[in-house]
């Protein structure tokens, strides 16, 4: 690839599967600014004005919440987030209505918050008041091991702004081993690569041309499991998401490029969390607690127990965004769009577009990229970057073909939503998240775990599984460049 330059009320934690299908409560947006909601004194629990935090070293947040219809869900129950809260920091929590109050267990509260969420049943008082006159008071030991940290707004959990309505796990409960579900996705449903093509979504000029000359760059790079970490052989992406019990790193950039947006933030990154083994060096980290994604290109020293974590280059882009204005990608997308993850893999579908890397570009880009890669020597129908590239097969026909059903998944999501032009770099294929998020960690790698399952071939010596995504389809025929406007959202 390209560089980017170039007791009481009983509280319970939803570890049964009835509990997993109940939707997460959303924060309003009362004192909430942009995609964060800060940690206040105790003496907002009336849900009036932010004050500076108890001289105790005690902090609330308040939730005004609304229910969310769940599916089998008591009316006579209410479920909360618990996002970005350490179990070990909590002290307490109460429901507050008008004129009454009621306590919730402290040891299901610390529970509940390792999953991110609390259901619990309301008290005869409660049912009596309207939800949204009802109050979640959390309160917060601030430790030296576990400081004072903006909590993450989930409101997109139920809203839809962020990932997929009523998709669990949700948002503000992922870490080092709790990955994203294979229904999550980053950014908003605005998104470009959360937009579906319709059915009259109009090609651009040249399409068959442009595709002939991406087809002439080489075969579709096929998927490989079981190189994480491995040199030039893991060329993927690895998305990290961190607590606030992770390390502080201090982020310096070292290339001469003029001002790198990210130079000198302080991010919390787990401390086993690694880039991948490839030239690119690729590491990304979503902070639950901000809202931010942080991407950066090139690792070259990331020190035990935080630091100075140096690049080349790197950026940042709001999780609840549309994923654009990184850089860290040769287009300047958030390092998250449109990867393939495992995850979504094994689940048998993908609901975004997939990000496409080809050999070289026309030096020239179009919405939603804002910057080119490496251009062709002969730019001659070449592909500009952000351009996006739809397989025109019906879900039948996509269906009838003799391929295994993980084949099918991926191809699906070419033919709903494409694939759009991001970096530069080897022939042309989609960008995949890296074997090290799991690794790293000492867990089973994914990639070989869903390849070893499908039983797809094994290669020796280079000692890697292989996702054939070249046979059974016939590229020339049923690839095309739809027009920008599609990505836009204006067609």
């Amino acid at each position: 690839m390209t560089s980017a330059r170039d007791g009481g009320v009983g509280g319970s934690a939803l570890g049964s599967e009835r509990g997993r299908r109940l939707l997460v409560a959303a924060l309003t947006p009362l004192a909430m600014t942009g995609a964060v909601m800060t940690t206040t004194s105790s003496a907002e629990a009336a849900g009036r004005g932010a004050r500076a935090p108890a001289p105790n070293g005690v902090a609330s947040a308040v939730a005004a919440v609304r229910r969310v219809a769940p599916v089998g869900a008591t009316p006579r129950s209410l479920t909360f987030p618990l996002t970005a809260l350490a179990p070990a920091a909590l002290e307490s929590a109460r429901l507050v209505g008008r004129h009454h109050r009621a306590r919730i267990s402290l040891r299901h509260l610390q529970a509940a918050a390792r999953e991110g969420r609390v259901q619990v049943r309301r008290p005869r008082w409660a049912r009596r008041i309207r939800v949204k006159r009802l109050r979640l008071v959390l309160r917060v030991r601030t430790a030296r091991s576990v400081p004072r940290v903006a909590v993450a707004n989930p409101v997109a959990i139920a809203s839809g702004a962020l990932g997929n309505p009523g998709c669990l796990p949700a948002y503000g409960t992922f870490g080092a081993v709790a990955r994203p579900p294979g229904c999550w996705r980053p950014y908003s449903p605005q998104s470009a690569f959360n937009r579906e093509i319709s059915a009259g979504a109009p090609s651009e000029a040249g399409s068959s041309a442009i595709v002939g000359r991406v087809l002439s760059f080489g075969r579709l790079e096929n998927v490989l499991a079981g190189t994480a970490g491995r040199g030039e052989l893991d060329g993927g992406r690895p998305v990290y998401y961190s607590s606030p019990a992770d390390p502080v790193f201090r982020v310096h950039c070292t290339e001469s490029w003029g001002t790198c947006a990210i130079e000198g933030a302080q991010i919390r990154i787990a401390d086993r969390a690694r880039p991948a083994g490839g030239s690119d060096a690729h590491l990304s980290v979503v902070d639950q607690a901000s809202g931010w994604e942080y991407d950066f290109w090139g690792v070259e020293s990331k020190p035990a127990g935080g630091g100075a974590l140096t690049i080349r280059w790197g950026g940042k882009t709001p999780i609840a965004g549309n994923g654009l204005g990184s850089d860290a990608v040769a287009a300047q997308y958030g390092t998250a769009a449109g990867v393939l993850r495992a995850e979504e893999l094994a689940s048998g579908r993908i609901n975004h577009a997939l990000l496409m890397n080809v050999r070289c570009d026309s030096g020239s880009w179009v919405y939603p990229a804002t910057k080119g890669g490496s251009p062709c020597p002969d730019r001659t129908n070449a592909p500009a970057e952000g351009m996006r590239f739809q397989l025109t097969m019906t879900d039948a026909q996509i269906a009838a073909l003799p391929v295994p059903d993980w084949k099918k998944a991926v191809l699906e999501a070419m033919a709903h939503y494409g694939m759009i032009v991001g970096d530069t770099g080897g022939s042309w294929g989609i960008a995949q998240e890296s074997g090290v998020v799991y690794t790293s960690f000492g867990q089973p790698d994914r990639w070989v775990t869903l390849a070893q399952q499908y039983r797809v071939p094994y290669y020796a010596p280079d000692q890697d599984y292989v996702f054939d995504l070249n046979d059974g389809v016939d590229w020339a025929r049923y690839l095309r460049v739809v027009k920008p406007c599609v990505s836009e959202g204006t067609c």
